[in-house]
């Protein structure tokens, strides 16, 4: 969750919140993938940090634990591309993710992503030991908002 917190700080400007960092392991514990919020390149649709580690780690994800900071997103909203992170997650194989902070905003449904993730199957643990890190880090910053994702 540490590298997922150092990801979450090369958020671009420009790009507004929340601060995001996502990083996939293989069964092999080897990094596959790593992302954070951003914006896809050329355009003004979002670009999650679940949705840049997934494409980075390709077919790696197969049985794999994804790490990120913050609840991945269920719903769909105008600036983003057609599928949320959770749906991506779920078509990727992932066994595992660890989430380092529930999204409270009214727009994502808190705890929605995770019920999502739990009922395709998916292995979903809300880890809280470095809550006061990420609270005082990123969401006292004002990088994780209660605005959602």
């Amino acid at each position: 969750m540490n590298r997922c917190i150092e990801l979450a700080m090369q958020h671009p400007p420009g790009v507004g919140r929340p601060f995001v960092g996502a990083l996939i392991l293989t069964e092999n514990f080897d990094i596959a993938g790593e992302g954070y919020r951003s914006l896809l390149p050329g355009t003004h649709l979002a670009y999650h940090a679940e949705r840049m580690a997934l494409d980075k780690a390709g077919e790696r994800t197969r049985g794999a634990t994804l790490f990120t900071t913050l609840e991945p997103c269920v719903n769909i909203k105008a600036k983003q591309l057609l599928k949320s992170c959770s749906e991506l997650i779920a078509e990727s194989g992932i066994k595992t993710i660890i989430v380092g902070a529930i999204d409270s905003s009214l727009s994502q449904n808190s705890g929605c992503g995770i019920d999502y993730l739990r009922r395709r199957g998916i292995v979903t643990i809300v880890y809280k030991g470095l809550s006061d890190i990420i609270g005082k880090e990123l969401i006292a910053l004002g990088r994780i908002s209660s605005a959602g994702v």
